[in-house]
């Protein structure tokens, strides 16, 4: 059965390798024919597969706020094992500006089997509610070892840093640019303090959905985008 791809979009979501060997797939559920990306009542689950017996088991929840479409679903593993979850709570129905409920993340130390609470830094506030400018995405974490600190690229502008992934305080701005229109990241540690980012370009009429970014002191400072 399917759980990622609908006909509307293709759901956002990563890959948690335990200890034990098998893989921890979070993903965002969206349920009913009307839901696919544009629904309300999206919410955070997770199936685990088996790579010995090739065999995925059951969708299981992993936090669901019935209240707010629970989406941006992103995260990633620290080297303790710890999971980290990263989301924001959407208002598909509110004014534009006022879409977004909060961003938040959530955190795991046993593979997965219990949860945090929903978990607010200031580094992650609502731009209502802060000069920072949404930091959340559909990136992936990931470890820095020159810096001994993990890292998420937020969406348009900034990167974030944590020691174990239970505090995520410190930002750094990616770019100050706005001859683009910035929105999803992605971005990788790529060894020798460097770190590339791809960001998303919503202005598709110029030809160059993807720009990229690179830093080479690990997330202090960055070259301009560029297609």
């Amino acid at each position: 059965k399917p759980l990622l791809y609908s006909e509307d979009h293709t759901s956002e979501g990563f890959l948690a390798p335990l200890e034990d060997g098998r893989i921890l797939l979070i993903f965002r559920v969206d349920p009913g024919i009307e839901g696919d990306h544009t629904g309300d009542d999206g919410y955070i689950a997770k199936i685990p597969y088996n790579p010995k017996k090739d065999r995925w088991v059951e969708v299981e929840t992993v936090y669901n706020s019935h209240q707010y479409d629970d989406r941006n679903i992103h995260g990633g593993v620290t080297e303790d094992g710890r999971i980290v979850v990263f989301f924001r709570r959407y208002i598909p129905d509110a004014p534009e500006g006022s879409k977004t409920e909060g961003r938040y993340f959530m955190y795991s130390n046993d593979e997965g089997q219990s949860w945090s609470d929903p978990q607010e830094s200031s580094a992650w506030s609502d731009p209502e509610k802060s000069n920072i400018r949404g930091v959340w995405s559909t990136g992936q974490m990931f470890y820095m070892p020159d810096i001994n600190k993990y890292a998420m690229p937020g969406c348009r502008r900034y990167i974030t840093y944590s020691r174990d992934g239970t505090l995520w305080e410190e930002y750094n701005k990616i770019t100050e640019n706005r001859d683009y229109t910035l929105s999803e990241i992605a971005g990788a540690w790529c060894g020798g303090s460097r770190i590339i980012a791809l960001i998303r370009d919503d202005e598709r009429e110029k030809g160059h959905p993807l720009l990229q970014v690179e830093s080479h002191d690990n997330g202090k400072t960055w070259t301009g985008p560029k297609p």
